[in-house]
């Protein structure tokens, strides 16, 4: 049960202490007739002032009105029933990975809660019949919060980045042709960045294979045309919609991942 649920939205949470912005779940109401729901992640950001310019070269700053903030939205569509959450990228917006933070704040009791990218098809397959993992190649950032992961190998490499006062790290590591069990280990590490949004590179070589499987790249991604109100932003049963048929699109590899 979501803290804080009023009508079609939920209570506004900053997500580190101290930050001047707050993210909600808004506008989430069940598709008539349908069996899902649909919703916008909103992060709000306080303390801003947008600015105007004018082709003269002139600026001024927009003043808000009090209490607002600058959002930014993500829409989303939610199946109940396979817990499949259909995410709209938006370069503006956050990451599913904020979301899921905030997931895990709002929900009472408290449970831990992952979103989890659905692979390919052929991903899928490779990673189960590929055999043991040979290299692992991963780049990720320091978070602001290392104690959520519990992985015991993050937490050292997020450690030892954070000892070296870094905010990144790129990590490639090999073994020759007998098992190893702690590069399976590592590979797991990987998947869980990749999960978390903090990775930016994530790739295992498998044995006997000639690519890598790269667990961003190969995730289920669509690419959708929306139509624009007169505003210039985008029409948000067009979007709902898209995505839906973005969602028939791939039923293939859905039934991979949750099975027929």
């Amino acid at each position: 049960m979501l803290n804080g649920l009023s009508s079609d939205h939920t209570e506004a949470l900053a997500l580190d202490e101290g930050d001047d912005e707050k993210f909600q779940i808004r506008s989430i109401v069940k598709v008539p007739g349908g069996n899902c729901f649909k919703g916008v992640f909103g992060r709000c950001r306080f303390g801003e002032k947008p600015v105007q310019a004018k082709d003269d070269g002139t600026e001024t700053d927009v003043d808000l009105k009090p209490g607002h903030g600058l959002v930014e939205k993500n829409y989303f569509l939610f199946f109940p029933a396979k817990n499949l959450l259909v995410y709209q990228r938006n370069s503006t917006g956050s990451h599913y990975s904020r979301l899921q933070r905030y997931l895990n704040m709002a929900i009472a009791p408290p449970r831990a809660i992952g979103l989890e990218p659905i692979l390919t098809t052929d991903s899928y397959k490779r990673l189960i019949n590929g055999g043991s993992a040979r290299t692992v190649d991963i780049s990720f950032q320091q978070p602001k919060d290392a104690t959520i992961y519990k992985d015991a190998l993050v937490q050292d490499a997020i450690k030892l980045v954070g000892k070296a006062h870094g905010l990144n790290a790129r990590i490639r590591i090999g073994v020759g042709r007998t098992k190893n069990t702690l590069l399976s280990n590592i590979k797991e590490a990987a998947i869980v960045l990749a999960q978390s949004g903090l990775a930016r590179v994530a790739r295992i070589q498998l044995e006997d294979e000639s690519e890598p499987v790269d667990l961003i790249a190969d995730r289920i991604v669509e690419t959708i045309q929306v139509k624009l109100d007169a505003n210039g932003r985008p029409n948000s049963d067009s979007l709902y919609g898209a995505m839906n048929v973005a969602v028939d699109k791939r039923q293939d590899d859905l039934k991979t991942f949750y099975g027929s």
